[in-house]
């Protein structure tokens, strides 16, 4: 017999590691089993101010009626262990008491009986034998004594014990004493046997809805399906704990609360195995047959006397099935994780101690506690379901807020494309806007400065009228024009604006008798990039070569560039370069549009000509 481990594991559940689970949870289980009996849960002790009856008189019913004067005492509690027939099992006891130093008003308490008790107080009857249907086994008997029917300091009581013998017939030592007193002692009593089964009925109501809300939300979630279904029939037996019986005949109400808690054990090993992602179609199938079948078999066919004993056969295989969830979980521990398996191992392995210490209490020839223990079995195991929701909880709060990051990081990441793209639109409609205005200024440059100078210059040539000096400033403006139109026009690209400077100027250098030695091959970028930059520098060279044909008589002019450097140098006659003469203003604005560009010019001149450096090196932009 193997399955397959969920994707990603490598262990398997075979016969021999499933044996070895079966050992560790019988090893466990026993351990834990031991704990309760050694503990002696529910031990009935001493009550101050009130007298334990540790023993009674054993009596015989006879032809003639009760005959109590046997001699023959027994210790407390007397039981009967569960048989396997089906027939009704009466005792009779008596007791005196002495009552001399009890105070008044007196009453009696019995915390175990099984099932029912009548009671008589020096022949006087005060409690009448109830059904043994209507008796709610277990609850605590209080019965308050009448002060009529007591005669001196002395008192004899007569009881009638009744019982199933397929449940057995027990009776636990009691006390006479203080009504009051004992009055809290029952309701303390009932609290932890009665009481603490309706918390936990209620409890399973509120798992049931749970689990039905969560598996209609996720409807992939197979677990929350059996986990509501194990929930429903911890209902339905912890009914038989909770509540007098319902309104339905007796033996068919045991049988279907009986039954209860197989189907319990059913669901429980479902939800474990999908919890594991594992699947025993055979032994799934075997205990919902062995169920199903014995369920019809009893409502049908079986006597109805022997309800109590089916359910105690049916029930026994749950410890069977229970053992093998518990293997399930130690084959799988590496699996689950520690955390789950150290809470899910011990939350299964205490309930089925549990079961076995209610079947042993049943059976046991020996007395052992009067508390039972198995309607605490949901309450131990519905800490599975609350870890399920709170895990599931914990894991939709951490996804919701790695979404909720994941969200706040998208939102920054749209927000800052849309401000990218916000600014990239307004830098375009910018941009547009000032080539707009740019092509208007060069239109309104050239057509009407630029018409009003080349007309002047073309009327000084046709009518011979005009000076030369004139004529020389005329195209001198026509090319200062036209290097702002080339500015203007062309402001991304310092060597094309050079360029086309160059074009410019090669007239009048021809009528120089000047040779251009060009030397731009690299691209010169400014440390601040603008069309206005690029013309300052533009008109930075302009003017080393407009002084070099006016003043230099050189032969030679030659320009090169580098990316980060523009020089200027010619082989003509040379100057003073540290002399500042009146007339030197070329070079005074030279000087102050290279400081306004954050470049740094050097002018070196000689006999040998004149070199103009430009230079922003080790300059960041």
């Amino acid at each position: 017999m193997t399955a397959t481990a969920p994707s990603g594991n490598t262990d398997q559940i075979t016969v021999k590691n499933l044996v070895l689970g079966v050992l560790i949870t019988g090893l466990l289980t026993a351990s834990v089993f031991l704990l309760f009996v050694v503990a002696k849960f529910g031990t009935i002790g001493e009550i101050d101010g009130a007298r334990k009856i540790n023993a009674v008189e054993i009596c015989h019913l006879t032809a003639a009626g009760i005959d109590c004067d046997t001699g023959e005492m027994t210790p407390l509690p007397y039981l009967i262990p569960a048989r396997s027939n089906a027939d009704l099992v009466d005792r009779y006891f008596r007791v005196t008491l002495d009552i001399a130093d009890l105070e008044h008003p007196l009453a009696l308490y019995f915390p175990r009986v099984t099932r029912a008790l009548s009671i008589t107080v020096n022949e006087a009857q005060i409690l009448p034998m109830p059904a043994l249907e209507a008796r709610q086994w277990n609850r605590a008997i209080l019965v308050d004594i009448n002060d009529a029917t007591l005669t001196g300091d002395q008192v004899t009581l007569g009881l009638h014990l009744r019982g199933y013998g397929q449940e057995g017939v027990q009776i636990w030592p009691f006390f006479i004493g203080p009504s009051e007193m004992l009055g809290h002692k029952k309701i303390f009593s009932d609290r932890i046997a009665v009481d603490l089964a309706v918390f936990a009925q209620g409890m399973m109501v509120l798992l049931l809805i749970g689990h039905l809300i969560v598996r209609r939300a996720l409807q992939d979630e197979e677990v929350h399906l059996w986990l509501a279904a194990s929930a429903f029939c911890a209902v339905v037996f912890l009914t038989h704990y909770a509540h007098p019986m319902p309104h339905i005949p007796y033996p068919i109400w045991t049988v279907i609360w009986t039954t209860a808690p197989a189907l319990y054990v059913l669901f429980l090993m479902k939800f474990v195995l999908r919890y594991l992602n594992l699947h025993f179609p055979a032994i799934e199938g075997s205990f919902a047959w062995l169920i199903g079948v014995s369920f019809l078999f009893a409502i049908t066919l079986m006597p109805p006397d022997y309800a109590l004993i089916y359910g105690a056969g049916l029930n026994a295989t749950n410890a069977i099935y229970g053992t093998f969830v518990l293997a399930v979980f130690w084959v799988k521990r590496k699996i689950m994780g520690s955390s789950i398996f150290l809470w899910f191992f011990p939350s299964f392995c205490v309930p089925l101690a549990m079961g076995f210490f209610e079947i042993t209490l049943v059976l046991s020839p020996i007395p052992i506690t009067p508390l039972n223990l198995c309607h605490m079995v949901p309450i131990s195991l519905a800490s599975v379901a609350i870890f399920l929701f709170m895990s599931q909880l914990i894991t939709a709060m951490q996804d919701n807020k790695s979404r909720a990051v994941e969200m706040a990081n998208l939102a920054a990441k749209i927000q800052t494309e849309l401000e990218q793209s916000y600014n990239a639109l307004a830098q375009e409609r910018e941009t547009t806007a000032i080539e707009k205005e740019r092509s208007r200024i060069l239109l309104d440059l050239h057509d009407g400065i630029g018409g009003i100078l080349a007309n002047t210059i073309a009327y000084i040539d046709n009518h011979g009228r005009g000076d030369a000096v004139i004529r020389d400033a005329l195209e001198e403006a026509m090319r200062d024009l036209a290097l702002m139109l080339d500015g203007l026009e062309n402001s991304q690209s310092l060597a094309t604006l050079l360029g086309m400077l160059r074009e410019r100027l090669e007239p009048l250098m021809a009528d120089q008798n000047l040779s251009f030695d060009w030397q731009v091959d690299n691209e010169p970028i400014l440390p601040r990039q603008g069309p206005s930059h690029n013309l300052a520098l533009a008109r930075i060279v302009q003017e080393g070569i407009t002084n070099t044909i006016k003043h230099a008589r050189a032969t030679s002019i030659r320009i090169y560039t580098e990316t980060d450097m523009v020089q200027i140098s010619d082989n003509g006659q040379g100057f003073d370069a540290t002399a500042i003469r009146h007339n030197g203003y070329g070079l005074l604005g030279m000087k102050r549009r290279a400081k306004d560009l954050g470049i740094q010019i050097r002018i070196e001149s000689g006999k040998s000509g004149t070199q103009i450096t430009l230079d922003w090196r080790g300059t960041a932009p």
